[in-house]
């Protein structure tokens, strides 16, 4: 037996590297009910069908395992402030436990958490490493998340090209406050934000395309970018709605103090400013 984390059966579904060892392993796999729904979300968000997909899994005799009391207890005693372990880790993390099972997972943010088992814990793509100030880690600096919104994208994508609604969508409780009139419009464009702690930040646009993508590069003002991108990709769908991918690349970054705030933006704190943005724009 073998507990599957939802990054692996992702990455079979999508063909990805380790796709195979993945079909190797679902005749003995087990996922659970929350970890379930993680991929069911990302089928349907990317347009897929998700009753084919279930059959699929099903076929190979993979089982969904409920979530029981005892697995809350233990995936609250997982957290800490700061983490990268998203409540579906811990919960994948507490099923492991309580069926004696290894987990298979592609998500190589479980690397840097000095409290999980090694021996417990078989990372799918573990060759796959970056290079990073002359180091090699394994650490995933690609943080993403989406969803399908029913707003058409030009509506979002001006929610996110004007800094002064930015603090209104932020679900990271980061951004205070910009000036009106700064709508971006190309890259090379520079507005500046107020941090909620107070500090000045002039962000210069690194990726354009009107309606459909933006990404900028933060650093205080007047000195160089530090190397970490927030970016936003905006799809139409053929419903109307628009299939919203949010992320946070740090692969660049290489100033040594920001790095532990840098892992504090999870997946989940992605989430949450998507779901914000989600709410403005279908709330027009």
């Amino acid at each position: 037996m073998i507990v599957l984390d939802a990054s692996a059966v992702l990455a079979f579904l999508q063909g990805e590297r380790g796709a195979e060892h993945v079909a190797s392993t679902l005749h003995q796999g087990v996922i659970g009910a929350a970890n379930w729904s993680e991929v069911a979300q990302k089928v349907i968000a990317r347009g897929g069908d998700w009753p084919m997909t279930r059959a699929l899994l099903a076929s190979y005799g993979m089982r969904v395992e409920p979530v029981t009391p005892k697995d809350g207890d233990a995936a609250a005693a997982l957290w800490r402030r700061g983490s990268s372990l998203s409540l579906g880790d811990r919960l994948c993390l507490a099923l492991a436990d309580r069926l004696d099972a290894r987990v298979l997972t592609a998500d190589r943010a479980w690397t840097r958490e000095p409290r999980l088992d090694p021996a417990r814990i078989e990372q799918l793509r573990p060759q796959e490493e970056l290079c990073l100030n002359g180091d090699m880690s394994t650490e995933n600096r690609i943080v993403t998340a989406e969803r399908l919104v029913a707003a058409p994208a030009e509506a979002i994508f001006e929610l996110i090209a004007d800094p002064e609604s930015q603090p209104r969508w932020d679900g990271n409780d980061n951004l205070a406050e910009a000036a009106p009139g700064q709508r971006v419009h190309a890259v090379g464009d520079v507005f500046v934000m107020t941090n909620t702690g107070g500090a000045v930040r002039e962000n210069t646009i690194v990726e354009f395309e009107e309606g459909r993508r933006i990404a900028w590069k933060p650093a205080p003002p007047g000195e160089p970018a530090r190397g970490h991108v927030w970016r936003w990709e905006l799809e139409p769908q053929p419903d109307g709605r628009t299939l919203v991918r949010h992320t946070y690349d740090w692969t660049a970054l290489t100033d040594e103090t920001r790095l532990a705030r840098a892992r504090s933006f999870t997946a989940e704190a992605l989430q949450s400013s998507v779901d914000r943005l989600a709410a403005l724009a279908e709330s027009r």
